[in-house]
């Protein structure tokens, strides 16, 4: 399952009233936090019905408690009572595949730092077109931008890089939250495109462009 996939399954999960408790005067836990607390639900459900998983999920399993577990903590009175239900399920959840253990994995990862901004993400993609450093470019992609730069990068000259590179100028953020944010970018001929970010796992990627 790719992971555009896994964020339509978990539409409704990420919407503020799944995690809203009647009479809860707590904090509610922001888009990207309520990805994190659906997730360590499902892969809990995960091993629990599926024979095997939760020995191939173990390395993930414990990497993933240790990299989210303040954000686990914080809203343990409402992750609290999904982790034991999961716990005892016997109903196997047509997610809980190898591939979907991969998609998550990483993140289970300490984030890279280069990305912890949509700011700094945009930095190292121009810098890198500049300097024509394929990996680190698409390494800073994600989703549609992702699949559409795969082919471009790979056919594009150096020279045409860091051509677009140059021609490159400022980005404006006009919306967003800690899960999403969107903007717009200018080129040199002062046309003006939309950029859009997705954070995952503190890690600010493009995924429209």
């Amino acid at each position: 399952m790719k992971m555009q996939t896994l964020f339509m399954v978990l539409a409704l999960a990420l919407t503020p009233a799944a995690w809203a408790e009647e009479g809860d005067e707590g904090p509610k836990p922001s888009r990207r936090k309520r990805e994190v607390l659906e997730i360590t639900v499902m892969l809990e459900r995960c091993r629990a019905a599926l024979p095997g998983f939760a020995e191939r999920s173990e390395e993930v399993y414990r990497a993933w408690h240790a990299r989210h577990g303040a954000t686990l903590a914080e809203f343990q009175r409402s992750v609290g009572p999904r982790l034991k239900q999961a716990r005892r399920s016997t109903m196997l959840s047509p997610h809980c595949t190898d591939e979907w253990l991969q998609d998550i994995a990483p993140m289970a990862q300490a984030p890279d730092p280069r990305f912890s901004s949509v700011e700094k993400t945009w930095a190292v993609f121009v810098e890198a077109l500049k300097a024509a450093d394929r990996a680190t470019a698409m390494n800073c992609l994600t989703g549609r931008a992702e699949a559409q730069w795969k082919t471009r990068v790979e056919k594009l000259s150096n020279e045409d890089l860091r051509r677009i590179g140059v021609a490159i100028r400022n980005l404006r953020i006009q919306w967003g939250d800690d899960y999403e944010k969107e903007g717009v970018v200018e080129g040199d001929d002062k046309k003006m495109g939309t950029i859009a970010f997705r954070n995952r796992n503190e890690e600010w990627k493009i995924q429209e462009l």
